[in-house]
């Protein structure tokens, strides 16, 4: 009896042993066919071998054993498919029972582990493959009752004709299914609980896979004895090698690397040999078999061998390739970014909302206040800080600004910052609010720019636009005030050639000589309207200060002294003398009245030359060349810096009312920029005030030959017929009359399209003389034109209000082999008011100039 007890309990242990390899190996749900097939075929097998090895009660051959356990645990454990392989198997090892029992012993085997799969169904388990308290006893009682199948009842009541009690054959069975139930179960929790403690491999694996595919992540094994390396497939991956090709040499291995990091690679592995750190990692470069080139990261590390020689070097190759390029993109992008940041002066920076300081500020943000980042923080992190670098007036725009902010808005606004220097800033700003994962507002985010050039530019294009307006608004008037003085002039002068009466010409001639000053004045007028008739002349500087400071330091009051600094090898210019000269005593009277207490004007000159590599460090107005500068400076009361902006600027003055008109300074940088120069001034309240004036220098040329002046004003004009084009009745008639003292005969006009029929019904016109502007559609220019379509060397004389040309005409020499009919017939120009004797003159030039190039005509 105790033989069978112990085969059985072997062969339920040798259950529990291949449903360890089971719990080991499988991670199983109940409702997969893996899971139930694997466990069918163990129970099954079990229940094999319990069969192949049949033990009987020794008082009647009735079979007792511990399938009824297994069946059951094969249904419950393996569901419906595990329970049917379990049958299967059991009914194989039937060959002993004849046919009529064959069937009846597949009905005991059914029923028990269609059992066992019914119970897991009403009861089914928490945690396969642990059965709750209530299926196993559900488990125990069937396996106990159904152990009465129809075999051993066949068997019991045979043994009851032998008058065995019902006791003795059918409670050994029922409790030999109840134990095998009980100890089938704890085998089977006992399996797991074991399984649970061993290392399991599969789900770490699989999780290890995972990340070593994300992150690009292979291993390898250094066999330092072999000198070869075996990887895994990612290795082969990142080397571009076929998935076989899993083990080489370690001098294969190392051709890989790209030629400038091998070092790098053999002194780490050195490094690993030695016991170096298994924490430090090594970056270089390999070369795949396709020619790609990829960045790795290697971590390795030693297995150390109870202190003998390194055998084995084991680690792990990250292909970090991606980070590499990315990271490659991003500094190509950021450095881009930096370089437009930087060329376009834009700054940025950031404010926390929770403490008020400043977190980032870019470099160019703190340059536009002459500050660096670390500055610009501090100043702004300080315990009560403030807005005293922001201008007055502005202040209460960065307070709205920052409100509006707070409440979630984007602000865009301009403000004046005062620089580090001390200089004004014009700064724009946008700035909006950065909040954080639950929307809260939590720092202020913003660009600012530096607009102050172009602030600057603004203001000088709206200076300019007042300045053209001014100037226009002049030259009309002094167009129609010369016209007044042509009449007064003219008929003064017509006075002064016939009148015989000595106090009567007196008169006439202090009345000539206001109308000249009258002249004069006009011509001041056009200079600042920068339509001013100047006539450039060659002259040194010097000579023309020397000559006006003559007489002017007479109307200098005895307590200001004149200091003269005179450079000795003084360059030539070019300008009108006239207007410089007025610039000089201007500038002068401007240091007298600057003066009031007595002082000292300085009046300097000398060469300067700018070369262009100097020229970013110095003045931008004033552009690279050679230049004569004259300096005025005065040590009077200076000039308030919110007023310099403004000193030249027509009307403008600082003088008390009816002392000055504010065209002085006006009209000098008129005539510095006509002249193709220009005017600079510096000035210090209490010390004085100092003006540039950079002249253009001379360029050595030969002079144009220009017609003799006729010699004297008798009448040569016998036989000349002369056009004359003039709206003005009363400019006409005196012209007229010019011509006709001379000599010349006279066809008159209003208009050009009069001037234009008279042409043409006259038989001959030798000269044109006509006003500038006038009404109708031919006029000046336009008439000439139409004239000389017909008579292509008709000289012209131009008479204008505003006129800017000369007043006799040139002869531009020409070369042997230019051909006479490319020289033109030039125009003189003449302003208004003429006198008489400029009038013939010009004529007597115009009409000798026809006679020279008379052959580049016929």
């Amino acid at each position: 009896m105790v033989i069978p007890i112990l085969q059985n309990a072997a062969l339920l242990a040798f259950a529990a042993i291949a449903a360890y390899a089971v719990f080991s190996n499988v991670t199983p749900d109940c409702n997969k066919l893996r899971c139930q097939v694997a466990i069918g075929l163990v129970m099954g097998l079990t229940i094999f071998l319990i069969s192949a090895t049949p033990n009987n009660l020794e008082w009647h051959q009735i079979p007792l054993d511990a399938r009824a356990g297994v069946l059951v645990y094969s249904g419950y454990l393996g569901g419906p498919i595990g329970a049917l392989i379990a049958t299967a198997c059991g009914a194989m090892a039937g060959n002993g029972i004849n046919g009529s029992e064959l069937w009846s012993g597949m009905v005991s085997l059914s029923l028990l582990a269609l059992f066992g799969a019914a119970i897991a169904k009403v009861t089914p388990t928490p945690a396969w493959p642990k059965t709750p308290l209530a299926g196993k006893l559900w488990l125990i009682t069937g396996a106990a009752v159904l152990s009465l199948a129809p075999t051993q009842l066949a068997s019991w009541a045979d043994a009851t004709q032998g008058n065995l009690p019902f006791a003795a054959t059918a409670l050994p069975l029922m409790a030999a299914g109840a134990a095998s139930t009980l100890f089938m179960g704890s085998a089977i929790h006992l399996t797991f609980a074991i399984s649970r403690l061993a290392p399991n491999d599969t789900e770490p694996s699989q999780r290890l896979r995972l990340v070593a595919k994300a992150k690009n992540l292979g291993t390898f094994e250094r066999n330092v004895k072999e000198d070869s390396v075996t990887f895994d497939t990612r290795v082969c991956q990142i080397l571009g090698l076929p998935e076989n090709q899993r083990k080489m040499t370690l001098e294969r291995w190392v051709s890989f690397v790209l030629k400038e990091d091998v070092q790098t690679k053999i002194r780490a592995l050195e490094r690993a040999l030695h016991g170096g750190s298994p924490n430090e990692p090594t970056v270089f470069r390999i070369v795949r078999n396709d020619g790609k080139v990829r960045h790795i990261r290697a971590y390795w590390t030693t297995k150390p061998k109870d202190g003998r020689p390194t055998e084995k070097i084991v680690g792990i190759y990250e292909d970090i390739t991606d980070a590499v390029e990315a990271e490659r993109t991003k500094v190509v992008a950021e450095t881009r970014l930096d370089t437009a940041v930087r060329i376009a002066g834009i700054g940025f920076y950031t404010f926390s909302t929770d403490t008020g300081e400043c977190s980032f500020c870019s470099d160019q943000h703190a340059r536009q206040l002459g500050l660096t980042p670390e500055e610009f923080k501090e100043w702004a992190n300080r315990r009560e800080p403030s807005l005293d670098h922001v201008h007055e007036d502005d202040r209460q725009t960065i307070l709205d600004a920052i409100k509006r902010i707070n409440q979630g808005q984007s602000q865009t606004f301009e403000y004046r910052a005062f620089h580090k220097n001390g200089d004004l800033r014009y700064i724009r700003q946008i700035e909006e609010p950065t909040r954080d994962e639950t929307g809260r507002i939590v720092a202020h985010t913003g660009t600012s720019l530096d607009l102050t050039d172009l602030r600057k530019a603004e203001m000088r294009l709206r200076q300019s636009q007042r300045i053209e307006a001014i100037g226009t608004l002049t030259g009309g008037i002094a167009h129609d005030f010369n016209n007044l003085l042509a009449i007064i002039l003219g008929n003064l002068e017509l006075w002064l050639e016939t009148g015989k009466d000595e106090e009567g010409r007196k008169l006439v001639s202090t009345a000539y000589s206001a109308a000249i000053r009258g002249a004069d004045l006009t011509k001041s007028l056009l200079s600042f309207s920068r339509r001013a008739p100047l006539h450039p002349i060659r002259l040194n500087l010097n000579r023309l200060c020397e000559s006006t400071l003559d007489w002017t330091t007479g109307v200098l009051p005895a307590n200001i002294s004149v200091e003269v600094a005179l450079f000795g090898d003084l360059w030539g210019i070019e300008v009108d003398a006239v207007s410089a000269e007025n610039a000089i005593i201007n500038l002068v009277l401007n240091a007298r009245d600057a003066m009031p207490d007595g002082g000292t004007v300085r009046v300097e000159t000398t060469n300067e030359e700018i070369r262009a590599d100097q020229a970013p460090y110095a003045d931008p107005d004033v552009p690279p060349g050679r230049y004569v500068v004259l300096t005025i400076a005065d040590t009077g009361h200076g000039i308030e810096p919110d007023k310099i902006k403004h000193v030249f600027e027509p009307f403008f003055t600082d003088k008390p009312r009816g002392k000055g008109s504010g065209l002085g300074l006006s009209m000098v940088q008129g005539f510095m920029e006509q002249s193709g120069g220009t005017i600079r001034l510096s000035s210090t309240p209490g010390k004085g005030t100092t003006f540039r004036l950079y002249f253009k220098a001379a360029k050595a040329k030969a002079p144009h030959p220009v017609i003799p002046p006729i010699a004297s004003h008798a009448a040569t004009g016998t036989g000349t017929t002369i056009l004359v084009a003039e709206d003005e009745p009363d400019v006409r008639a005196v012209i007229t009359k010019f011509l006709e003292s001379a000599g010349y005969s006279v066809l008159s006009a209003a208009n050009g399209e009069d001037a234009l029929e008279a042409f043409h019904s006259a038989e001959t016109v030798d000269l044109l003389l006509s006003d500038a502007v006038m009404p109708g559609t031919l006029q000046g220019r336009s008439l000439i034109k139409a004239l000389r379509t017909v008579q292509p060397d008709l000289p012209c004389i131009i008479l204008s209000g505003y006129a800017a040309g000369q007043t006799s005409p040139r002869v531009t020499t020409r070369a042997p082999e230019t051909p006479a009919s490319q020289i033109k017939m030039p125009d003189i120009h003449l302003a208004k008011p003429v006198s008489r004797t400029d009038l013939l003159r010009a004529v007597s030039g115009a009409l000798k100039l026809r006679h020279r190039t008379a052959g580049a005509y016929s």
